[in-house]
């Protein structure tokens, strides 16, 4: 995917022409600029919510004494859910040490801007208390189990 800053064929055709020389991906378009962020903040903002889900499921089956793994492999057998991002206690990749939550540098920055982006724009008032109430559970889980707590301050600050 290749975006263009400009909507005109000149910018159009550069882009084309960038695309052309790139391996061949899963995706191989030209769009608008904003629209290639948009996309980029899409996927990671979902696997992000993904492992939101997959926590507080967690801690349902915990509550209730019954067997994440079994659960997992349930809800990995949906194609439409897959295996990606169900492990509530993971290491992100930034360290060595696992714990709970959307970890990793990628995942809490693009939810940060996404909510701040949505702010900017105005977006309704549900929807904005939706990635508030995400990003502020994202941050109990983190912080809860000690994970990537050097994120958490570059990126919010003493909270």
């Amino acid at each position: 995917m290749v975006g263009y800053p400009v909507d005109n064929e000149e910018y159009k055709k550069r882009a084309q022409e960038i695309l052309d020389v790139l391996p061949s991906s899963p995706l191989n378009f030209i769009c608008k600029s904003k629209e290639a962020e948009l996309i980029k903040y899409a996927s990671n903002c979902f696997l992000f919510l993904k492992v939101i889900y997959a926590n507080i499921f967690y801690d349902l089956a915990r509550k209730e004494g019954s067997d994440w793994q079994k659960i997992k492999t349930g809800l990995s057998a949906d194609p439409r859910i897959g295996t990606s991002h169900l492990n509530p206690v993971h290491a992100s990749g930034t360290d060595i040490s696992t714990g709970r939550g959307a970890g990793g540098n990628c995942f809490i920055k693009d939810f940060a801007a996404l909510r701040l982006y949505a702010e900017e724009l105005g977006i309704d008032t549900l929807s904005l208390d939706f990635l508030k109430i995400a990003e502020s559970k994202n941050i109990d889980l983190l912080k809860n189990s000690d994970k990537d707590l050097d994120l958490i301050q570059k990126i919010y600050g003493d909270i």
